[in-house]
């Protein structure tokens, strides 16, 4: 969070058995989306909100993404001791497909396609660290 900045924390979570509809909820999550994005400096982690924020002039629309091999050691790493590799390589096809499925239907666009961000980084190439500053030194101009 940047210094200074009064920034309400909302976390929106996809769950694999949901109790509504997602297409009854998609209105709600983009008003909440347009009204943090009104109230000024705030971070969003997916919800296509890039997509909804297109129009707001002082955004900053990142993509931050890794290969799945480097994505699923960290998985095993620190959230699925318990899986195995190929487990978590099926889990990870599972929520790409889903996440592209959900991009496309809601926004008529193409997940991770660059020309939808302002700056794409790769955490399997640059890790996790390098691409938080890089973010923060973009963001902070």
């Amino acid at each position: 969070m940047w210094r200074g900045a009064k920034s309400a924390f909302v976390m929106l979570l996809p769950y694999r058995r949901a109790i509504v509809k997602i297409s009854e909820i998609i209105p709600t999550v983009k008003e909440i989306i347009r009204k943090l994005g009104e109230r000024g400096k705030c971070v969003i982690v997916g919800r296509n909100a890039n997509s909804i924020l297109k129009d707001f002039d002082n955004s900053l629309h990142v993509f931050v993404h890794a290969d799945q091999y480097w994505r699923a050691a960290r998985l095993q790493k620190e959230k699925m001791p318990d899986k195995t590799e190929k487990e978590i390589l099926d889990d990870i096809k599972i929520v790409d497909k889903r996440r592209q499925k959900y991009c496309s239907h809601y926004t008529n666009t193409e997940f991770g396609v660059s020309k939808h961000y302002d700056l794409c980084l790769s955490t399997s190439s640059l890790g996790i660290d390098k691409c938080v500053q890089i973010i923060l030194d973009v963001a902070r101009g």
